[in-house]
């Protein structure tokens, strides 16, 4: 058998060549064919396109939420009007066109403003002030009422704040209710009012300073810490209350006088407030609290009730019936924030009380 042999080269789409043995035969046309194709030792090289796709969607995303929260302050600040805060009355009972001022005394008593939206709800001097100055300015208004429920707070930020309410009381009647709560630098301010209403299971008196001062020393021992405080003088330092020498007993006496001192502000201003005997003051400024009933029972408010009551005994000083109630509440986009800033975080789980440090003094219910 006779067989025939061809080689054919044949090209490739890559541009290589295949050598390409043929074998046939006279009687019939089977052939075998052998192929013999080289590869290439480069790698494939990656394709970026993915990690393009990906950073794409992630950017969009940024732009989407991004215009979404903006979208989301455009519409509350075209709802509030403007981006300022103003003040405005809610009604809260329809009646002549005599008017009694509801302002509110709730949360903690302190110095930093509380109407920014990333700060804790308080009461500060600052804003009561500008609320007994807009309730004494309106004509229409007769009389005040403070709806109190606080357990207190920073001692400066109390008397200041008692100091207002005392010279408003000088202009129209003003009245203090205690809902649930008016207890230590609460009381103090109430103390300046006209007249004391308190529901007969709140919780007031607790009338007395507390100044707590804490030493790392033991913790900064397990840790393995080790700090050194350099001062200009030997009490520059409070936590040389801690020391085991003549200074820590001195360090004490320094700050029992001052706590002493804030103690007889608090004292003098139920004395003149309330028209009331030391002596009597100091039996019952003993730190403890007191309920309503008890306070009542005591000389410390003048009736136990409801903010009807309050209101009543607000209508009779001005001399007046029917009259219509308000409180003050706040418009404009960050009065909006503010209103919805408490939900918000408690949603995200987000604490905002805020840590003092160092040295501080408080008119507080402590428990």
């Amino acid at each position: 058998m006779q067989m025939d042999k061809e080689k054919e080269s044949k090209s490739l789409n890559a541009g290589e060549s295949v050598e390409v043995e043929k074998s046939t035969t006279s009687s019939n046309q089977s052939g075998t064919v052998n192929a013999s194709i080289p590869v290439s030792s480069e790698a494939p090289k990656k394709s970026n396109k993915g990690c393009l796709i990906v950073g794409g969607i992630g950017c969009g995303l940024l732009l989407l939420i991004g215009g979404a929260f903006i979208a989301f302050i455009v519409l509350l600040a075209s709802a509030s009007g403007d981006l300022s805060t103003s003040a405005n009355e809610n009604v809260l009972y329809e009646g002549s066109e005599d008017k009694i001022a509801v302002i509110n005394i709730e949360g903690v008593i302190g110095m930093d403003d509380s109407s920014s939206l990333f700060s804790s709800s308080g009461v500060t001097p600052d804003r009561v002030e500008s609320e007994l100055n807009m309730a004494l300015e309106d004509d229409s208004v007769k009389a005040i009422i403070l709806n109190m429920n606080t357990p207190g707070g920073e001692v400066v930020a109390s008397d200041l704040i008692y100091r207002a309410v005392s010279e408003a009381s000088e202009k129209k009647p003003v009245i203090t209710w205690i809902s649930s709560m008016g207890a230590s630098g609460g009381y103090y301010i109430a103390a300046g009012s006209d007249k004391i209403v308190a529901h007969p299971a709140s919780l007031t008196g607790s009338i007395g300073v507390i100044m707590e001062l804490q030493s790392m020393d033991g913790l900064y021992d397990k840790l393995g810490i080790e700090s050194k405080v350099y001062t200009s003088g030997n009490f520059k330092d409070s936590n040389v209350v801690f020391n085991q020498d003549d200074k820590a007993a001195e360090g004490d006496e320094i700050f029992q006088e001052i706590v002493d001192e804030s103690y007889e502000q608090f004292v003098n201003a139920i004395v003149d407030g309330r028209d009331m005997d030391r002596d009597t003051v100091y039996e019952l400024a003993d730190g403890r609290i007191y309920t309503g009933t008890q306070a009542y029972d005591n000389g410390l408010v003048d009736e136990v009730g409801t903010m009807e009551d309050a209101i009543a005994v607000a209508e009779d000083l001005a001399g007046s019936d029917g009259m219509t109630v308000f409180e003050y509440t706040y418009s404009g986009f960050w009065g909006s924030m503010y209103s919805y800033k408490a939900a918000i975080f408690d949603k995200l789980g987000i604490i905002t009380d805020e840590e003092s440090y160092g040295v501080n003094l408080y008119y507080v219910l402590s428990v």
